[in-house]
C-alpha cells in the first residue's frame, strides 16, 4: 500500500462511508490474507458494514468505548511485535469515537509507523485540522493521503486541507454525493468516489472470539 493511513473528511451525507466502505473491499481483493475490524457507532455498523461481517478474516465490528479502546490498543500492540498478516483497521466516524473512547495514543501509533509494520488504517471525520478531528495534535503530521468533500464553509475547507481556500482544490466540488478531491502529500486530483452496493461476502464468517480483551458487560441489578 503506497499510504498507511487514508482520512476521508467531509460533512454528513458526502459520500465518506461508501468511499472507505469500496476501499476496503478493494484492499481485502488485493490482499487476500488481510484481517481487519471496524470500528463505529452501532446503528452505523448495522447499517453500513453488516454484509463486511460475512468475511472470516474479519476480527469484529466494535462500538462499545472500552471495546474500541482496546481494539485500537490491541491492533497497535500486534503491529509493534509484528505481524505476519496485514491488518486494517476502519474507523468510522472519528468524531463520534473520540468523544467516547481514549484512543489518541494507539491512532499516532498506528498512523506514524503503520505503513512499514503491515497495520494500515481507514478514518471518516466530519472535519479536519484539529486533534477533535484529527485524533490528536501530531496526526496532521502523518496525513499523507486525504480524500475530502466539499465542507460546509471556506474557513472549514482550508482547515480540513491545511492550506489557504485557492490551494486546496475543494472550490470546485459540486457538493454531490461521490465529488471529492484526493490530496496525496499536496498533489490535488479531482475524483469520484465509487458507492459499493450491498452485496453477500464471500466466506462463512470468522468463528471464535474477538484477539483483544472485550470490556466487561454491565451486571444487571438485583
Amino acid at each position: 500500500a503506497t499510504h498507511g493511513t487514508v482520512y476521508v473528511q467531509g460533512p454528513q451525507q458526502s459520500g465518506k462511508t461508501e468511499c472507505v466502505r469500496s476501499m476496503l473491499y478493494m484492499a481485502m481483493r488485493n490482499m487476500p490474507d488481510a484481517e481487519f475490524l471496524v470500528c463505529g457507532l452501532l446503528a452505523k455498523l448495522d447499517a453500513n458494514w453488516a454484509d463486511f461481517r460475512a468475511y472470516e478474516n474479519c476480527l469484529g465490528m466494535v462500538h462499545k468505548p472500552g471495546d474500541i479502546q482496546a481494539a485500537l490498543q490491541w491492533a497497535a500492540s500486534s503491529m509493534n511485535q509484528g505481524r505476519n498478516k496485514p491488518l486494517i483497521v476502519v474507523i468510522d466516524d472519528l468524531i463520534n469515537i473520540l468523544g467516547q473512547a481514549d484512543i489518541e495514543g494507539a491512532l499516532d501509533e498506528i498512523l506514524f509507523a503503520g505503513r512499514g509494520l503491515k497495520t494500515y488504517m481507514l478514518v471518516t471525520s466530519q472535519g479536519g485540522g484539529s486533534a477533535d478531528t484529527i485524533g490528536s495534535k501530531r496526526a496532521r503530521f502523518g496525513q499523507t493521503c486525504k480524500v475530502m468533500y466539499k465542507p460546509t464553509s471556506s474557513a472549514a475547507g482550508s482547515a480540513m486541507s491545511g492550506r489557504k481556500g485557492s490551494e486546496t482544490g475543494l472550490a470546485m466540488l459540486s457538493g454531490r454525493a461521490g465529488d471529492a478531491v484526493l490530496d496525496e502529500r499536496g498533489d490535488i486530483t479531482r475524483i469520484a468516489t465509487p458507492r459499493l452496493s450491498m452485496m453477500t461476502m464471500a466466506g462463512r464468517g470468522r468463528v471464535g472470539g474477538v484477539p483483544w480483551t472485550p470490556s466487561p458487560s454491565p451486571r444487571p441489578h438485583d
